[in-house]
């Protein structure tokens, strides 16, 4: 058994306090690898993690995750709940819904762009967002990409979120050596019930991202699920970067989707919320977590709403529907539609 002094007992206690872990570089995240929940973890030598899970089937199992930054795969694929463990010492616990291709109904916070956070509100947005299934977070965490401190704050607070996390890569995450330490590869799909959403890298030149696209989508291109498209930077923007939808790249991208059968996608990069629409795709920007924010322009054409302000998304994903209700930091709603596949 591990020995903890009273001074280690005092900090510990306070990390379950206050959100602080003393003997982590960040505490745990929750991800989503190869068909299995994964845990991040990164400590120091001397650091011991013991994660415990249970299941609705078998009483706890026990995990060990030890020494430098390394991910531990979960062997299951149902929904467990789980306590992570600093020694003996209880220093984090959740659920996790596993992303089954078997799920009926599910729900997703959705945010973007919490680099230059000063006031918490990434903080805000999670402990609002918390009773959803699943997170996804649209890119931009640091200033620069080598920042720890940024880092270490979107770990604890997405730790305090407990569930299983979903990420992009944006800009700020440039050139990546971090993120891709932490996270997710610049391209990948995942598949949540009757939904397959597909993940793209829009720091690539054009080239490369219309070819990685083309063969990501390609792969499923037969199964028969509702395609939703993640990218960073908005292939429609009625503020900072854009009047609506370029010509060239911007467009080509936009075919690439119609090709495929994509009818919502979603971005941030600029800071604010817009909710545009080109043909039959819908477009959404959700980019207020934080980063300080942007004008939108409204007399843009493809703008249907949208709001500076710090922001956040609610989706929930029914068998053929999705309802997206966007909150401002406030808790007050600025925008509600729905789409239908």
């Amino acid at each position: 058994m591990v020995k903890i002094s009273a001074i280690s007992m005092i900090l510990l206690t306070a990390a379950m306090l206050f959100g602080i872990y003393p003997f982590l570089d960040h505490p745990p995240i929750w991800l989503f690898e190869n068909g299995l929940p994964v845990v991040d973890v990164e400590g120091t030598e001397s650091s011991l993690l013991m994660i415990k899970i249970k299941t609705l089937s078998d009483e706890f199992t026990l995990v060990d995750a030890t020494a430098l930054h390394h991910r531990v795969s979960i062997p299951l694929k149902e929904n467990f709940k789980y306590e992570i463990y600093q020694g003996s010492m209880l220093i984090g616990r959740g659920n996790i819904i596993y992303p089954s291709k078997n799920l009926k109904e599910f729900t997703m916070l959705v945010f973007g762009d919490v680099r230059n956070d000063y006031d918490n509100i990434q903080g805000k947005i999670v402990e609002k967002g918390r009773d959803a299934d699943f997170s996804l977070f649209l890119g931009d965490i640091a200033y620069f990409d080598f920042v720890d401190e940024d880092y270490r704050k979107f770990f604890n607070t997405l730790h305090k979120f407990g569930k299983i996390v979903f990420t992009v890569k944006g800009n700020h995450e440039i050139p990546g050596f971090r993120y891709s330490t932490y996270f997710y590869p610049s391209y990948y799909s995942f598949r949540i019930g009757n939904y397959r959403f597909f993940v793209l890298n829009g720091n690539d030149t054009f080239n490369i991202l219309k070819l990685r696209a083309k063969h990501l989508f390609n792969d499923f291109k037969d199964e028969n699920t509702n395609k939703i498209a993640i990218i960073h930077k908005g292939v429609v923007d009625c503020g900072k970067y854009s009047d609506g939808l370029n010509k060239g790249p911007s467009y080509e991208l936009h075919e690439i989707f119609e090709k495929y059968r994509v009818k919502f996608v979603i971005s941030s990069h600029d800071h604010n919320y817009q909710r545009l629409k080109f043909k039959d795709i819908t477009y959404i920007i959700v980019g207020g977590g934080g980063a300080p924010l942007h004008n939108i322009k409204k007399d843009c054409e493809l703008l249907i709403t949208g709001k500076k302000a710090y922001s956040y998304v609610i989706l929930k994903f029914i068998k053929d529907k999705i309802i997206s209700i966007a909150y401002d930091i406030k808790g007050n709603i600025i925008d509600d539609f729905t789409i239908s596949f």
